[in-house]
């Protein structure tokens, strides 16, 4: 959690060092997300193995872009009912490098705090690192569409890795 800390300090820090920033965003997005390799102790005491589960994710996000190459984002997430995690919160630096049109295309990489889901694991928390790659097309001069793959969770007893398709809006 420390680490979770430090990275979203950071994240919010970094504009002050830099004068030129080509601005805010918020953003949705939603997709199909594969649970894998959960290996947790129930509540119970006993083990649950759980692999290859599907379920449904999506999130809201803030970013900063620094300029046309680097910026950073913070999300926060949640599945559906069937899914092993509850939410997550996330912070992340991000590389990108535009196209013509401004089409962009980005990598994340950063940290993630995973709550899990009160039925299975009360009180259970997981932090590991969280990266991705996407694109995103603008349909507007602030209005984009976001397509990216993520793994928003790589702690060795529980994977996500998911397929988004979001909207920001660049203010």
């Amino acid at each position: 959690m420390k680490n979770i800390k430090t990275l979203t300090l950071l994240c919010l820090a970094l504009p002050t060092f830099f004068s030129y920033g080509s601005g805010l965003y918020l953003g949705i997005q939603g997709g199909y997300g594969v649970e894998k390799d959960a290996k947790l102790k129930y509540a119970g005491g006993e083990q649950v193995l759980i692999k290859d589960h599907d379920t449904g994710v999506g999130s809201i996000k803030a970013g900063y872009d620094f300029n046309r190459f680097f910026g950073t984002e913070l999300r926060v997430g949640k599945a559906n009912d069937r899914s092993i995690m509850d939410s997550h919160a996330s912070a992340y630096l991000k590389a990108q490098y535009p196209l013509q049109n401004d089409l962009t295309f980005y990598a994340l990489l950063g940290g993630s705090h995973v709550l899990l889901a009160e039925d299975y694991f009360p009180g259970e928390a997981l932090n590991s690192v969280s990266f991705g790659a996407g694109m995103r097309i603008p349909l507007s001069d602030t209005i984009g569409l976001n397509v990216e793959f993520m793994e928003t969770s790589s702690h060795k007893y529980y994977q996500l890795q998911s397929f988004q398709v979001g909207l920001d809006y660049r203010f």
